[in-house]
């Protein structure tokens, strides 16, 4: 009897777990925001599959580059950021194995694969959040290169093509130390320099702050104000130093000096944090702009629909990539909302923002730049040549050191 029994469980067992087999390969990956448009148009460049044989973290000269080869030897490049150096394990355990022997044209659904698909890789949605989709991003941009060089057109033609060839741009300052007639200066400096009309000036002390630092900010846009002039637009950045009171009071000094934007006021994660200073500050000209360190797509969908920020800040890499990043802009325009994407680089690692920023429907009025960088009467020509445009240095490569 106690046989015949556990026989019973044992078959009753059995088919449960066979229908659960069933079930899972029936199941679909969850719907990603954006996923169910494209902004690939490859239209019918590569009538054969570009299958993905390597990927590989390269050290060059100084700086940190990803490479892409396909099965026939294709290559393509994508100049690094340095958050690179400490999740190089990440990418060869996570990211690297999930593109090999995949099609490159599927790119727009490999960066939803390589978050949602379990495989032999585990549950690889447990390690969200920027340093994941970093990686993603310059993996991406890889692929993109080595598609548009095979093709022979920049990046830009294979998401749309280029509305504008020359983005206006402003100038990034980074002192938060400096008296603020310094950083006056410098701003000036940097404006003349480069021919430029906008600039972006350090407040607050980057999660922290004192009652010290914000007489001095105050100081800094008494004086910017006035030896830059009123034709000179003004925005401020306190990555994540104030509170929300803090960052209300702030604000409303900012505008009465005519600061065009203030861009993440509180703690970046402190959302409702954000929306509280951006309702606050809704009957001023000034605008609330954030979402630099964001990398959730759900997440973006909820700080366009609840209008969180008034301007969306997006970074190229952190978010995962062009195309991902094109999905937020999407998002972003179905609301009215503009996009000028965090990017404080300047070219090779700039190409991506430049080749994105092209075909955005909707940016801002000036895009990020650095003063080292090429900038001509205040704007930056996007690469034309093949890929993301950018030259490559064949005898520095030739001493490249793989990772």
């Amino acid at each position: 009897m106690v046989q015949s029994i556990s026989r019973r469980l044992m078959l009753r067992s059995a088919v449960a777990l066979t229908a659960l087999g069933c079930l899972r390969q029936r199941s679909e990956a969850v719907d990603v925001p954006g996923s169910s448009s494209t902004a690939l148009t490859l239209d019918g460049r590569f009538s054969e599959p570009v299958k993905i044989a390597a990927i590989e973290q390269l050290l060059v000269g100084e700086s940190i580059w990803m490479r892409v080869r396909s099965e026939d030897g294709r290559t393509g490049y994508c100049p690094g950021n340095d958050r690179l150096k400490v999740t190089l394990e990440m990418a060869k355990q996570l990211i690297f194995p999930f593109f090999l022997g995949k099609d490159a044209r599927n790119i727009e659904s490999l960066v939803d694969g390589v978050y949602t698909v379990r495989d032999e890789r585990g549950s690889v949605y447990k390690f969200a959040g920027m340093p994941f989709w970093n990686i993603v991003g310059h993996v991406e941009i890889a692929i993109l290169d080595l598609l548009s060089r095979s093709a022979d057109v920049p990046l830009a033609s294979l998401i749309g093509g280029a509305i504008r060839q020359e983005i206006p741009v402003y100038i990034s300052q980074f002192g938060r130390t400096t008296t603020p007639q310094v950083e006056v200066d410098n701003a000036a400096r940097d404006l003349e320099k480069t021919g430029a009309s906008a600039t972006k000036l350090k407040v607050g002390l980057r999660m922290a702050n004192s009652k010290a630092q914000m007489r001095r900010d105050r100081r800094m846009i008494e004086l910017a104000r006035k030896r830059l002039g009123d034709k000179t637009t003004i925005y401020v950045d306190a990555n994540s130093s104030y509170t929300v009171a803090e960052a209300i009071e702030m604000g409303h000094f900012f505008d009465d000096y005519g600061v065009a934007f203030f861009e993440e006021p509180v703690p970046w994660q402190d959302y409702r944090g954000t929306q509280a200073v951006t309702e606050a500050l809704s009957q001023r000209k000034i605008q609330i702009a954030g979402g630099e360190q964001d990398s959730n797509l759900w997440q973006w969908q909820a700080m366009v629909d609840e209008r969180m920020v008034d301007i969306v800040q997006p970074d190229v890499f952190y978010n995962g990539g062009i195309l991902r990043t094109l999905r937020v802009a999407r998002m972003a325009a179905a609301k009215g909302i503009p996009v000028t994407p965090h990017s404080p680089k300047v070219l090779p690692v700039a190409a991506g923002n430049l080749q994105l920023c092209s075909v955005l429907p909707n940016p801002g009025p000036y895009q990020e730049y650095r003063s080292y960088g090429k900038v001509t009467n205040g704007v930056v020509k996007v690469p034309d040549g093949p890929g993301l445009g950018v030259e490559l240095d064949n005898e520095l490569l030739a001493r490249e050191k793989v990772l």
